[in-house]
């Protein structure tokens, strides 16, 4: 990636933090630099030994430079987007699974997860806690999946799980009951960390702040922990609406954005800029519907409105600098679990929020609840 030049020249760093990775001297606006698409620092292309045809040919050029540590480091950069692009990661608010329903719910999990060829499903509102791991299947039982459930004590709000397939090497760490986290090996050279978030909705952020603050702090400090070498996931309802802050968050949220921003996005767009991340899903360009991750069961043709009342607060985040292992991010119809909530699909690099259909066919051990609209994000 090469600097986009100014109107007027100027000898202050780009940022604060753009030293050229290889002389330690700042990267102006003056300069000639490029920047790493694995590690995000500035080169001078001196340095890089990058000549200026060539340096001209890539301002012209949509192609991924990588600088001569991450090309040595990781052998071929691009195994990593080989290996990531292969998985599907989703994500999805199931309002519960406790009970008879809860019971068929899981099967409808399953089947949403082969529907959608999901490798892992992070879970969330399951209202349980402290359960041993347990195996789901499809109707047919030819499916068999892990399903991993997070700590919890009392009453459980919340509740939080992980979903995948049956023989996958995890090592979950039931966390919270809002927070749990799988360290997954995908073969011998690379392994991906897994964090399932469930955080307080709005109303509850606003009456007792202190929760969503004690909520972003444990989250924060098991990002910290993760290793620099794991490839890091956090997927989960965050009940925040960011809107189209692309202007004040550049490097954390993409330009294809949904609705207003509210206190939970901002704190949200706050953890994201501490920690170098990004929303996926802002990434891509789709219409609106294949945007929103949640959708309101009111009866929209009431108030006189063509489409329902729709939100984009699940989301799939990641470390800036793997942003070029994800492939798309977009929500899709068709669920045939019963939630409010849009499945999101990561085909790590590829995510996706589904949604149900409007009447989906009964299934045995369900009941029907016409006014539920769900869909997955992936």
């Amino acid at each position: 990636m090469t600097q986009n030049q100014p109107d007027m020249t100027s000898s202050t760093p780009i940022s604060p933090d753009d030293r050229c990775g290889a002389c330690r001297l700042d990267v102006t606006y003056d300069d000639k630099g490029v920047c790493c698409d694995e590690c995000d620092r500035w080169y001078h292309i001196g340095c890089e030994g990058i000549s200026d045809l060539k340096y001209t040919e890539m301002q012209n050029s949509q192609k991924e430079w990588y600088c001569n540590k991450c090309r040595t480091s990781s052998g071929n950069n691009n195994n990593m987007r080989k290996v990531f692009s292969k998985m599907k990661i989703g994500t999805l608010n199931c309002r519960g699974l406790k009970g008879k329903e809860g019971e068929a719910k899981k099967s409808h999990l399953a089947e949403d997860m082969r529907k959608y060829n999901l490798d892992i499903l992070t879970v969330q509102e399951t209202h349980m806690g402290n359960e041993a791991p347990e195996e789901i299947t499809t109707f047919d039982g030819k499916q068999r999946y892990m399903m991993y459930h997070s700590e919890g004590k009392g009453k459980i709000s919340a509740g939080t799980a992980m979903i995948v397939k049956k023989g996958t090497n995890v090592t979950f760490n039931a966390i919270s009951d809002r927070l749990c986290a799988g360290r997954i090996k995908v073969n011998k050279n690379y392994t991906i960390t897994v964090i399932c978030a469930y955080a307080p909705t709005l109303p509850v952020s606003e009456n007792n702040p202190k929760i969503r603050e004690d909520f972003y702090e444990e989250l924060e400090a098991i990002v910290r922990r993760v290793s620099n070498r794991d490839y890091l996931l956090i997927a989960g309802d965050f009940n925040a609406k960011t809107g189209r802050e692309w202007n004040d968050y550049p490097e954390n949220i993409g330009k294809y954005g949904k609705g207003i921003l509210n206190s939970n996005g901002k704190e949200l767009l706050e953890f994201c800029n501490r920690q170098s991340l990004i929303l996926t899903n802002t990434l891509f360009r789709h219409k609106m519907a294949h945007r929103a991750t949640w959708e309101s069961p009111a009866n929209y043709s009431e108030h006189n409105r063509r489409n329902p009342y729709r939100n984009l607060i699940d989301y799939i985040i990641v470390r800036k600098s793997q942003k070029h292992t994800i492939h798309d991010s977009r929500s899709h119809n068709g669920l045939m679990t019963y939630t409010d909530h849009r499945t999101g699909e990561d085909e790590s690099t590829k995510n996706t929020h589904q949604q149900r259909q409007e009447k989906p066919p009964k299934r045995p051990g369900t009941t029907t609840r016409p006014d539920d609209k769900g869909k997955i994000c992936c």
